[in-house]
């Protein structure tokens, strides 16, 4: 079993947090819970589990000191089931929700109850979904079924309808900037431009000192914007980078041009460009995560003849 090791919200979610915890101490929490929201949902979600599976919480939070703390720590936890996505597949599948539902039918080891973890909810084939509903309209009365939905991904009405929806708040600037201050980051604020306000991602660039590398990327895609640079060079300027980092560096300076078109009021037609080539370069990194054998040199190719489409745009416009 995957280990989990996070035990508290981050202090975005410290809210949501109360609220939930409160429900579960009054024995008010439904059996079905999804949780809406984007950076910390599947951290927010395990901490729920461990929460709710402690022996002896404390402040909210779970003690981490208990047999059951330690064996969630451990990834053994018998009353604790995680349904994710399976290695280079897009779909969370049947056979997976049909684990889920026998773990849901089986006593809980530990006599207090039984926690599902379900990541990503919007993942879920026609066919798993279905499989699921059942499972929902008549729950396990010790079992606690956590659903996650990133917040631009869809799901089924029947499966929303049949859980209590909690959104998860988006950090502001300025709780983001705090926090990667008190993570040692040393420039936040231009971490989080690179991140597109993602505390984590930018923590994460920070810490495996990505940020030079996609801060140069960006200067490099703002001068063919604004010079047209031959896709050839483009290429050429990208040698020894990843191919999967290229992508998502690329993809997050695309979202942050789409903002900008939005803002400064560009013709509709510059904003259609942007998107087309966000679509095209989001279609591959899904190819790539699925394991597709790429030809990387003429990936890099596609890609920075696309880019070509948008060097028409002025740079007083973006």
């Amino acid at each position: 079993m995957k280990k989990f090791q996070t035990m508290s919200p981050y202090p975005w979610q410290e809210r949501s947090w109360g609220e939930v915890t409160s429900m579960a101490a009054q024995g008010k929490l439904a059996h079905s819970v999804l949780l809406q929201g984007d950076d910390g949902l599947d951290d927010f979600a395990i901490a729920l589990a461990l929460y709710l599976l402690c022996r002896a919480p404390n402040d909210n939070l779970a003690c981490g000191r208990c047999k059951d703390c330690e064996l969630f720590a451990a990834g053994s936890h018998p009353d604790f089931h995680y349904t994710g996505l399976e290695e280079k597949a897009s779909q969370i599948k049947v056979d997976q929700i049909r684990l889920l539902i026998d773990f849901v039918t089986k006593t809980a080891q530990r006599e207090k109850r039984k926690v599902v973890v379900l990541n990503p909810a919007s993942a879920m084939n026609i066919n798993a979904a279905n499989a699921l509903l059942k499972c929902l309209e008549e729950p396990s009365g010790d079992t606690v079924l956590i659903l996650l939905q990133e917040s631009q991904k869809m799901l089924l009405p029947t499966i929303r309808s049949r859980c209590s929806v909690l959104k998860l708040p988006q950090p502001s600037k300025n709780s983001a900037v705090a926090w990667l201050e008190a993570k040692g980051v040393a420039s936040p604020e231009d971490a989080l431009k690179y991140a597109q306000n993602s505390p984590l991602l930018a923590w994460r660039l920070s810490s495996e000192g990505q940020l030079s590398l996609w801060q140069k990327i960006y200067q490099l895609l703002d001068k063919h914007i604004q010079r047209g640079m031959n896709p050839m060079q483009l290429v050429l300027a990208w040698k020894g980078v990843a191919l999967s980092e290229l992508i998502q560096i690329v993809l997050s300076w695309l979202e942050d041009k789409i903002r900008s078109a939005f803002a400064a009021g560009v013709e509709r037609q510059v904003v259609v460009k942007l998107y087309t080539c966000r679509d095209s370069l989001a279609k591959k990194k899904q190819r790539l995560h699925l394991g597709f054998n790429l030809n990387e040199q003429l990936v890099l190719e596609e890609v920075a003849i696309e880019l070509q489409a948008c060097a028409d745009l002025s740079p007083k416009s973006l």
